[in-house]
Order: structure tokens, then sequence, then C-alpha cells
């Protein structure tokens, strides 16, 4: 009966729905932050890109914290750098 509970999807891709609370529970940075870093309002701190770099490789999405800190544009949401960077998913 467990087996048939379990809902998660086989591959994740960053444009999964529901993959940004799962990055919150896994991570512990709180939802508006990452919210805000998603959607390219702000850049992560060091830690942070560190802790989102962990989840994402856990999830099978090839972003590094250098990626987060250095190569991600002022402005630009980390689904249209994914795309930019490795093309669509």
């Amino acid at each position: 009966m467990a087996s048939k509970l379990n809902l998660k999807p086989k591959k994740f891709t960053i444009r999964t729905y529901g993959i940004q609370s799962r990055i919150v529970r896994r991570t512990g940075i709180c939802a508006p932050v990452i919210c805000n870093i998603w959607k390219g309002n702000r850049k992560p701190t060091p830690e942070q890109a560190k802790k989102l770099e962990e989840a994402l490789l856990h999830y099978g999405i090839d972003i590094t914290c250098f990626n987060l800190l250095y190569d991600v544009r002022h402005g630009e949401s980390l689904p249209d750098y994914y795309d930019r960077k490795f093309g669509k998913d």
C-alpha cells in the first residue's frame, strides 16, 4: 500500500510543479527568499547558494553554487537561466 502512495515524479526538472516547496523543506531557507531567488529578484548568499546547490543536485538539476552566485544574470529567473545554459527541459 505504501508504494502506491509514492507520488514523486521520476524525473525532476527546473519547471516541476512544487519543486520550490520541496527545496524549502530540504534546505530550511524560508519560502519568500527561495521565491525571490527563483524569480531573479535577488541573489543568494554564499551559505544559501551552498544549500540550494545540494538540494538541486539531489533532485537532478545541475546548477552549482558558482552558477547561482556569478553566472545567473540580474533579473533572470532560474528556469530562464537553465534554458539559456543547458537548453530546454
